[in-house]
């Protein structure tokens, strides 16, 4: 009887041990829970403001003496002083008369090359060198944009061609064509000039077909004593009678707008602005700082210029846009991965081959929910891109075994 009583006490003995163990394995897998990681990535975040303004330019609106007018230049297009930029007709029959002029001066342009070509390309393969030279230097200002370059050259090529596959007698029959289109033409512009009017530019710089009666409002002049007020209150002008156009007179534009005065209570004209007018794959454009205004309210009058890209912006005036005052490029840290190491430093854990591993951080910015903390690959103990970053790390240490979730 006492021996079972022995093998009973020891069985329970046992059992109450079991438990205990279990309970305290338990409670060891609760304070060492698995860990959610997340991955260091490139980040870029700054101060940003979103505003409407008014794009500004040193501008002369061009007028049409006619109803009908017809634009002879691109957007943005440059041109000298004198130069046609339009043309005004005073009735339909004086239009069609007018493309039957232009039409018949361009054939007999590629007929002139081709009867009067250089003797020197009499041959087929001069012929075709010439023509592929021409084509790519016509394919070259297409590239560039200089589409003005690129017409000019048709007449040329389809002389080149002309020649190329005329015969002698062919080539003899030209210059019998080219009288008769002579005198024909010559009739045409004896009863065309009354009804015709070109518009030119006054002076040299570049086209655009809008005109919105801001020219004379929002001048750059104007804009060193613009008040928030002022710009709050602008209306457009009457437009003259006539309308066709305008002519941008200066490389120099401007963007004016309202922002959020603490903004720019640290900068001072000369500083640069990043601004998300579309220019090249970013879609943006850096953009000089020329003046800042008195505050009114909360706000301050901003202006911003630059000396390029004129031809982009010929049509914009009043735009939505993005400014980024300050950029910082770098590393995304979630706020709730940051740790101080042991000499106070930000730092932050990594789980690298199943253990736990310290690497200090610079920040640069807060982002609110996360932080951009500074990326150098000068050495691989700094935070790489990719690193796989511990969030809510606690009684961590270098080299301590980890449970990733």
């Amino acid at each position: 009887m006492k021996q079972g009583k022995i093998y009973t006490k020891l069985i329970l003995g046992l059992l109450l041990s079991a438990v205990v163990a279990y309970m305290g394995f338990a409670l060891l897998r609760t304070l060492e829970a698995p860990l959610s990681t997340v991955r260091a990535i490139e980040y870029e975040a700054g101060t940003t403001c979103r505003v409407t303004g008014f794009v500004v330019r040193d501008e002369t609106v061009l007028t049409s003496p006619y109803g009908i007018t017809v634009l002879t230049r691109r957007e943005g297009e440059r041109v000298g002083v004198g130069q046609p930029v339009a043309t005004g007709y005073q009735s339909a029959g004086a239009q069609a008369r007018q493309m039957e002029i232009e039409a018949m001066e361009a054939e007999l342009a590629q007929l002139r090359y081709a009867w009067s070509g250089d003797p020197d390309l009499d041959n087929t393969a001069a012929l075709d060198q010439e023509l592929t030279s021409l084509i790519a230097e016509a394919a070259r200002g297409a590239v560039q944009h200089d589409l003005a370059a690129a017409e000019a050259l048709g007449p040329r090529i389809k002389g080149l061609l002309l020649r190329r596959d005329a015969s002698p007698d062919k080539l003899e029959a030209l210059g019998a064509q080219i009288e008769a289109l002579d005198a024909e033409l010559a009739a045409l512009r004896s009863g065309s000039g009354a009804g015709v009017r070109t518009v030119t530019a006054p002076a040299s710089g570049c086209f655009s077909s809008g005109a919105d009666g801001y020219e004379q409002v929002l001048t750059p002049d104007r804009l060193s004593t613009l008040t928030l007020s002022e710009l709050r209150t602008l209306s457009p002008a009457a437009l003259p009678d006539g309308a066709c156009g305008r002519l941008v007179r200066s490389g120099d534009w401007y963007f004016v707008c309202a922002v959020p005065a603490g903004l720019v209570d640290e900068l001072e004209p000369g500083d640069t602005v990043t601004v998300g007018i579309s220019h090249g794959p970013s879609g943006t454009m850096e953009m000089r700082i020329t003046r800042i205004g008195d505050e009114e309210n909360g706000e301050r009058l901003l202006v911003l210029s630059n000396d390029d890209y004129i031809q982009d912006v010929t049509l914009l005036r009043q735009h939505t846009t993005e400014l980024i005052f300050h950029s910082y490029s770098g590393l995304r840290v979630p706020k709730t991965a940051l740790v101080m190491d042991g000499s106070d430093r930000p730092s932050v854990y990594i789980l690298e081959g199943g253990r736990s591993k310290s690497k200090a951080v610079s920040i640069l910015y807060d982002n609110g929910e996360s932080y951009v903390v500074a990326l150098d690959k000068s050495d691989t103990g700094n935070l790489w891109p990719g690193d796989e970053i511990i969030l809510n790390p606690r009684n961590l240490y270098d080299g301590k075994v980890v449970i990733e979730s």
